[in-house]
């Protein structure tokens, strides 16, 4: 190449060059953030959500089965240690335990997102009640799949009493459910 070949770069040359610099300065910004934060997979809830198939109910989130860490909002708003039973609830006993207890069933806010086990609605009833509960709640569920994880646990249990803890914003609606 020649000095007035260097000199005359093309516009499209130029810009192709801008952009291969941006998608490496990514990754580098990726693989560095990676490292100062070795915490961030915490901030993703597939590591701890799965779906599943009711027969005659469809497809409804449960928990992993043995899933036992920390799941934190990226915000900073919450850390907090999860634990999830072998049905795939956030227990700490196994569903054979729920026999005669209150259930709890509903959403995320039944579930307990972002408050320790202690805090959670069922556990903090429970213990106002001096009576045994048992949650039954999953994030991003509706009443269809409330149905779903209430006809999968009466399989190994039965409540005492079932509590429904409907959301006005997402759940007052009509489903085409059972």
């Amino acid at each position: 190449m020649s000095e007035q070949d260097i000199g005359n770069t093309s516009f499209i040359g130029k810009s192709f060059a801008v952009i291969i610099g941006l998608i490496l300065l990514l990754f580098i910004a990726e693989g560095v953030l990676r490292m100062a934060m070795p915490h961030w997979k915490e901030f993703y809830n597939g590591r701890f959500m799965r779906l599943i198939e009711v027969p005659n109910y469809g497809i409804v989130a449960t928990g992993l089965p043995g899933f036992n860490d920390y799941f934190s909002q990226n915000n900073g708003d919450f850390r907090i240690h999860l634990r999830i039973n072998d049905f795939g609830y956030r227990n700490p006993e196994p569903v054979e335990k729920a026999e005669g207890r209150i259930w709890f069933v509903g959403d995320s806010m039944a579930f307990g997102w972002g408050v320790k086990q202690s805090e959670m609605y069922s556990t903090v009833t429970g213990a106002l009640l001096k009576t045994p509960t048992f949650n039954v709640a999953s994030p991003g569920t509706n009443v269809c799949g409330y149905q779903a994880l209430v006809a999968r646990t009466l399989k190994k249990a039965r409540p005492s009493a079932l509590i429904v803890g409907l959301i006005l914003e997402n759940d007052l609606i009509n489903y085409n459910c059972q």
